[in-house]
């Protein structure tokens, strides 16, 4: 039996209308759809080598827990040399979207130079009045100073989160 040519045409059409549909749907759920929120995996940036496989997803179990918690980004950024921190660690933060992945914009980022025995704590302006000054100033000059004497620095990493997830609570 032959098919007429408006039947052909009718499928087609269907075919053509259907797909269109779908294409639409899918450019508005990329429109819509919330950005994509950085995961732990993106917790601990180990430049440095410090921390042993279960060491960082330590780090990543107390991002996960800040961040459905208490609504904090929280980083971990390990390098060598990095010349002056407190530069290199606003230009990682903003270079890492610290943040980013807060409903409420409330970031925290712990940056370790190994080399130089130097620690910054750089704090999102939402989270100024839970991490003030002096806060961070105990952690960036007295906390982690043990920890390098020891050769223990992942430790310290460790230690600083585990201060920090308390100050959070």
């Amino acid at each position: 039996m032959r098919r007429s040519s408006g039947s052909t045409r009718a499928g087609g059409l269907i075919l053509g209308t259907v797909l269109g549909t779908i294409l639409v749907l899918a450019g508005l759920f990329a429109l819509f759809a919330p950005a994509p929120r950085p995961g732990a995996a993106g917790a601990m940036d180990d430049g440095a080598g410090l921390m042993s496989e279960d060491q960082r997803d330590r780090v990543a179990e107390y991002h996960g827990y800040l961040l459905k918690d208490h609504d904090i980004d929280y980083r971990v950024v390990t390098a060598e040399d990095v010349g002056d921190i407190g530069h290199f660690a606003v230009k990682r933060f903003a270079d890492l979207g610290v943040g980013e992945a807060s409903a409420t914009g409330r970031g925290l980022l712990l940056v370790i130079d190994p080399a130089q025995d130097r620690v910054r704590l750089e704090v999102g302006y939402a989270l100024e009045g839970v991490f003030p000054d002096a806060f961070v100033a105990y952690v960036e000059q007295r906390q982690m100073v043990p920890f390098f004497r020891a050769g223990r620095v992942a430790d310290g990493i460790l230690a600083a989160t585990e201060l920090i997830v308390t100050r959070a609570q």
